[in-house]
C-alpha cells in the first residue's frame, strides 16, 4: 500500500513540475496561439503536353517556423467512389502530399484541369490555392518545304511527333483543309503535300480534334503553325 502512495505522490510532483515549467515558458509552440502559413506564390506551366511531366514549385512562410507538409489535387485523380485510393483528404478529396515545395506531375488525357493546393503546418492549419492547367496531346510542330515559290506552288508539310494522326488536319491557309486520315506516316514521321495555285502569304495550320473518349475544353484547337509565300 505505501509503494502505491509513493508511485502516485511521484506523478503528481511530476506533473506539478512539467506545469511549473510551462508557465515559466510562455513561449513554448501552443495550438491555440499557432498562426496560419501563408502560399506567396505558386508557379508552374500552364499548358503542358501529355505524358510530359511539369515541375511547380511553392513559396510559403510560416510565423511559427513549423514543419509543412504540402497536398496538392493534381484535377487527374481516381473518382470518390475508388475507396481503395490511399490518399483521400477530407478537405481536397484524393489528392498526393509531398514534403518539399517543389512538385512533378504529368497527365495522361488531354483537357483543363484545376490544380489545388493546401499547405499544412504541424497544427494542421492550412492554406489553399489553385491554378488551371491546359493539357495538350503532345508538342507537334509543323514544317513546309518549300516555304515559298511560283505558282503552282506544291508544298510538302512534315508534322513529326504525331500520336493518333486520325485526330489531325491542316488548315492550307487558302480556304482549303486537308480531309480526316489525309497524313501518311511511318515511324511517327507524317508527311501530307498541297497546291497553291494562286499567289499570297498563307498561314497553314496543324489543328487537332478532340477524340470521342477524351475529356476536352473545346472540339478542335490549333496546335502550331507555319507561313508559306507564293509569288
Amino acid at each position: 500500500m505505501e509503494s502505491v502512495f509513493s508511485f502516485v505522490v511521484g506523478l503528481l510532483t511530476a506533473a506539478l513540475s512539467l506545469l511549473g515549467f510551462v508557465q515559466q515558458h510562455p513561449e513554448l509552440p501552443q495550438a491555440s496561439r499557432d498562426q496560419a502559413n501563408q502560399i506567396s506564390s505558386f508557379s508552374g506551366p500552364t499548358t503542358l503536353a501529355v505524358n510530359t511531366t511539369g515541375t511547380w514549385t511553392a513559396q510559403v512562410s510560416d510565423p511559427d517556423n513549423d514543419r509543412m507538409r504540402y497536398v496538392v489535387r493534381w484535377g487527374d485523380e481516381p473518382s470518390p467512389g475508388d475507396v481503395a485510393h490511399p490518399l483521400n483528404w477530407p478537405s481536397l478529396g484524393f489528392a498526393t502530399e509531398y514534403f518539399s515545395p517543389t512538385f512533378y506531375h504529368s497527365y495522361r488525357q488531354a483537357g483543363t484541369y484545376l490544380i489545388r493546393l493546401s499547405v499544412v503546418d504541424d497544427f494542421d492549419a492550412n492554406h489553399v490555392t489553385e491554378k488551371t492547367m491546359t493539357v495538350q496531346v503532345n508538342a507537334a510542330t509543323l514544317s513546309a518545304s518549300p516555304a515559298s515559290g511560283s505558282v503552282p506552288l506544291t508544298v510538302r508539310f512534315s508534322a513529326p511527333g504525331l500520336v493518333n494522326e486520325s485526330f489531325y488536319k491542316v488548315d492550307f491557309g487558302d480556304g482549303q483543309t486537308s480531309p480526316a486520315n489525309s497524313f501518311n506516316c511511318f515511324e511517327r514521321q507524317c508527311i501530307m503535300d498541297h497546291t497553291y495555285t494562286a499567289s499570297g502569304t498563307y498561314t497553314a495550320k496543324l489543328i487537332r480534334r478532340c477524340g470521342d473518349t477524351e475529356s476536352c475544353s473545346t472540339s478542335e484547337w490549333t496546335i502550331t503553325s507555319t507561313t508559306i509565300t507564293v509569288r
